[in-house]
């Protein structure tokens, strides 16, 4: 059991600064807890990292830095590697479709994410995506909205 799971945009939002990045660090501060990071989430920050540097958000020092600081957060303990059964979550994944996305509109990786939170026990899922947060209500999740 993991006592939270993060949506990858608020993990982004620990290592870039964005909008939202002082109430991450104020919650993950309050909380003292390690950032979960499964493959999946590894692999969103990686692509969402290299996204911003083809939109110019960021220049290539930065994602190595960012990069570092990835690699410094795993050594540290702050992100603790998770493993997941990849056959049960597609599973998961696929029966929450017909109810989740129907109702919530919610995205393919959003729903991963979920079934991911679910698979690990998590005790509250956090978020600052609204869709996600309501999908993630509709699956069985405690969710914590960051806005």
């Amino acid at each position: 059991m993991i006592p939270c799971y993060f949506d990858t945009g608020l993990v982004l939002k620990f290592v870039v600064k964005e909008p939202l990045s002082v109430k991450v660090l104020e919650f993950l501060s309050a909380r003292q807890l390690p950032i979960p990071y499964p493959h999946l989430l590894q692999m969103e920050f990686h692509n969402a990292l290299h996204a911003k540097l083809h939109r110019g958000e960021i220049t290539p020092s930065q994602l190595a830095s960012c990069l570092e600081m990835e690699s410094d957060f795993l050594s540290e303990g702050r992100f603790q590697k998770i493993e997941v059964d990849w056959g049960r979550l597609f599973f998961d994944t696929l029966r929450m479709i017909p109810g989740a996305t129907v109702s919530t509109g919610c995205r393919t990786l959003d729903l991963l994410h979920i079934a991911t939170a679910r698979q690990c026990d998590a005790s509250e899922f956090v978020t600052g995506d609204a869709r996600q947060a309501k999908a993630a209500r509709f699956c069985g999740l405690n969710v914590v909205e960051i806005h």
